[in-house]
């Protein structure tokens, strides 16, 4: 049954999900060995950091560090915004995207570009970045093809709210439980708060939190190479009935209207546990005066080290661009150890497979003093699935059977038949679309 309002949040999917590219054009870089002229330059930029953000993020430093430089930045405010671009002949230079979903399916082949030609040239040591984020960029290609280097990841942690535990008496939750740890916990929670209007444990605040098992367990929606759905394997199974087990403690499932209600957890006390990504939750909470912390998200017996958090924010260059050269030099900066540190200091996590981000994450923040946030970094980001060109049409497609799911109104099997249907029928749809375009 779908919820009210999820129509209207359906259509805002896309730009939280994963897409993927395939062939690029070639190019000629320049090499860091040529000395080019330092002329004035505009770059045009596209992506989804509000403008003031982007500001003091990006523009400042780039501006900064190469003054012939200037960035003409607009901010992603809507589904087929780049579209419409794209059509008036104003694609940007550079693309910041969250795994490249921004750009329409149709225009994939058109605007992807392979960094590696500029990469080689310029010497950029990819074994830097986190080995698991460079891996989930590296899936976008079917031959080595890079098309985008990794700029932020996000990070998820179990946060809960130390007030409800001490009036239940309860202990906390520690790093390092398993799946079965925390839902025994769960269940002693709901037991204890029977009569209390207070849930154990709400693993959906957000439209999309299934996301994070599925980067933990390694899961695309989208067969690349067969380009049909997979939702039926053995593996989604298993993240649907571990979905399902969560709501089906007593106590734990929340009423239909209150299905990813922030609130109830960061407002009104009334969840004692929730998965968050980076720092909104504890930000949410202190603002409403609740005493709150994190622990690492639980893992499985099979993968006692492995967490999610694959997906990250990406920089791309686009195929059209006539200042490739100029745009390489702002994307690597931008994931350079001085930004890559200074955003970590500031609460956006590195893409950098380095010690100092992370013992220097949110140390400028006030909100985390005190705060495990060691526990965003005890887990390894897990292995990234290959990943279909259509993994973001198949994502529209997924709100209703993981509501289902929850709720038991459908048994497992049956629903993901059912997923597994509409996936297809989706893609179906696109391809034949695109034919009729041709």
């Amino acid at each position: 049954m779908a919820k009210k309002g999820e129509n209207g949040l359906k259509k805002w999917l896309v730009l939280l999900l994963l897409a993927a590219f395939t062939a690029g054009c070639g190019w000629t870089p320049w090499r860091e060995s040529e000395k080019r002229e330092q002329k004035e330059v505009v770059l045009s930029m596209y992506g989804l950091l509000p403008d003031e953000q982007f500001k003091t993020e990006i523009e400042e430093p780039v501006k900064k560090k190469f003054p012939y430089i200037t960035l003409n930045y607009k901010s992603a405010s809507g589904i087929g915004e780049l579209a419409t671009l794209i059509e008036a002949g104003q694609i940007p230079d550079i693309v910041l995207d969250i795994d490249r979903v921004t750009i329409p399916v149709e225009q994939l082949d058109k605007l992807q570009f392979d960094l590696s030609g500029f990469i080689e040239a310029n010497k950029l040591d990819l074994s830097k970045f986190d080995s698991g984020l460079l891996e989930h960029v590296k899936a976008y290609g079917k031959n080595g093809e890079i098309y985008a280097l990794p700029y932020s990841r996000y990070l998820y942690a179990l946060y809960y709210n130390k007030d409800v535990f001490d009036a239940l008496g309860v202990n906390y939750p520690a790093d390092g439980m398993s799946w079965n740890e925390l839902l025994e916990l769960t269940k002693e929670i709901c037991l204890r708060a029977e009569g209390k209007n207070i849930r154990g444990l709400d693993p959906s605040l957000g439209l999309l939190s299934y996301v994070m098992l599925m980067d933990q367990l390694g899961l695309s929606l989208v067969d690349p190479e067969t380009e049909t759905s997979q939702v039926t394997s053995a593996e989604w199974i298993k993240l649907f009935e571990l979905w399902r087990s969560i709501y089906s403690i007593p106590g734990n499932m929340p009423d239909a209207a209150n299905f990813h209600d922030r609130d109830a957890f960061a407002k009104r006390g009334e969840v004692a546990m929730a998965f968050g990504e980076d720092l909104g939750l504890l930000t949410e909470g202190t603002a409403n005066v609740l005493n709150i912390d994190m622990a690492s998200v639980p893992v499985f017996p099979e993968a006692p080290d492995k967490g999610p958090g694959s997906r990250s924010q990406v920089l791309m260059i686009t195929a059209t661009s006539p200042h490739k050269e100029e745009a390489f030099d702002v994307i690597s900066y931008l994931v350079s150890e001085e930004v890559q540190l200074n955003n970590a200091r500031n609460g956006k996590a590195s893409a950098l497979n380095d010690a100092k981000m992370a013992e220097n994450f949110a140390a400028n923040l006030a909100i985390a003093r005190d705060k495990n946030i060691a526990a965003f970094f005890k887990n390894k980001v897990g292995s990234a699935a290959d990943i279909s060109k259509y993994e973001g049409i198949a994502f529209m497609e997924t709100q209703e059977t993981f509501f289902q799911i929850a709720g038991g109104a459908l048994e497992i099997e049956e629903a993901a038949k059912q997923l597994d249907d509409k996936i297809n029928a989706a893609i179906l749809m696109i391809k034949q679309q695109a034919e009729e375009r041709e």
